[in-house]
């Protein structure tokens, strides 16, 4: 699921769910568990964007360049200062490393 709460299933099956690499596979991001978010593509395509990104706490920060209308205030504003839902399994959180990179190369703060 999604920060968001969006979580639309289908059969049982996920649906709209990708993904998300922090640290970019293409700028030698590994393609491991945490070094990735679960997110809608909508969300998705955000993060890469720069639209929000996490602190060293794992903390949802929202970029000061988001724009606001209810809809958006819904989807991003209200999730500003959240903790990341994580797993019970802290070796599955994301790493700060990770993080970090998204955090200086990616998040326009």
């Amino acid at each position: 699921m999604c920060f968001c709460g969006y979580d639309l299933r289908l059969d049982g099956a996920l649906v709209g769910i990708e993904a998300a690499h922090i640290h970019w596979k293409t700028y030698g991001g590994p393609c491991v568990v945490n070094n990735g978010l679960a997110l809608c593509s909508l969300h998705h395509d955000a993060f890469d964007m720069g639209a929000f990104g996490l602190d060293e706490n794992l903390t949802i920060r929202i970029s000061g360049g988001v724009s606001r209308s209810p809809v958006v205030d819904n989807l991003f504003w209200q999730r500003n200062g959240q903790q990341l839902h994580l797993p019970h399994d802290t070796s599955l959180w994301p790493t700060e490393q990770y993080v970090s990179w998204h955090r200086k190369q990616i998040f326009k703060a």
